[in-house]
């Protein structure tokens, strides 16, 4: 569901039996604040996070915090219409995990086309307040 300054929704699949439900809300013209739950009963994982996300004409900002203590940033600097670079910091503090990426987008006409380090997590922030794209062979 979408509205003027907001946006909702509700996922499961069928396949894993995982359940979710997001929403985020444009607090400014700048700034939208967000949140996610996901379940999944059969393996009992539930999890919960908070999102904010602060965009210019510019840039891209974004952060996240999940309920096990992760903690998630990522910027975009946008150079120009069609060329963009990225960074994004992933960390666990509970299992010391720590992810760090960088990579850039050149736009084609009609096709993007991403840098990306293989088995990294990169946030892709378009249009919507922010995708999750797992890049691996």
């Amino acid at each position: 569901m979408q509205g003027k300054d907001y946006q909702s929704r509700f996922q499961y699949k069928n396949s894993s039996g995982l359940c979710s439900a997001d929403y985020i809300q444009s607090v400014t013209l700048n700034l939208s604040l967000g949140t996610e739950v996901l379940w999944q009963p059969e393996h009992n994982i539930s999890q919960i996070s908070f999102g904010a996300r602060y965009n210019t004409n510019k840039m891209i900002a974004s952060g996240r915090v999940w309920n096990e203590g992760a903690i998630s940033l990522s910027y975009v600097q946008i150079l120009s219409e069609k060329v963009s670079l990225a960074s994004e910091i992933e960390y666990d503090p509970p299992s010391r995990y720590f992810l760090s990426s960088i990579g850039y987008e050149y736009k084609f006409r009609e096709v993007g086309f991403c840098s990306l380090p293989l088995n990294a997590i990169y946030v892709l922030l378009c249009d919507l307040p922010y995708i999750f794209i797992e890049v691996s062979q």
